[in-house]
């Protein structure tokens, strides 16, 4: 299976204007911090650059899995930015 879409957000850039809360289940019942919130979002983000760095491999002509490829890269190094902000 070729995976073609791996972020159902169509936007390039991560909003930076106020915290996203992701689907981390240690964060849902608790108070989490931005840099919580930030790093849970890298963990996320990293399993699925992963995954699409091993896609890739496979399938190193798939245009759309090439720019789904960036744009998370885009997205991890802007959080990284944040999170370099924040502390």
């Amino acid at each position: 299976m070729i995976l073609t879409r791996l972020s159902a957000d169509s936007t390039d850039t991560m909003p930076t204007h106020q915290p996203t809360r992701f689907a981390d289940p240690r964060l849902e019942h608790c108070e989490a911090s931005d840099q919580q919130r930030i790093t849970a979002a890298l963990e996320q983000l990293n399993a699925l650059i992963r995954r699409a760095a091993h896609s890739l491999g496979k399938h190193s002509d798939h245009i759309e899995l090439q720019r789904s490829f960036a744009k998370l890269v885009g997205q991890r190094d802007q959080l990284e930015l944040h999170l370099a902000r924040l502390l």
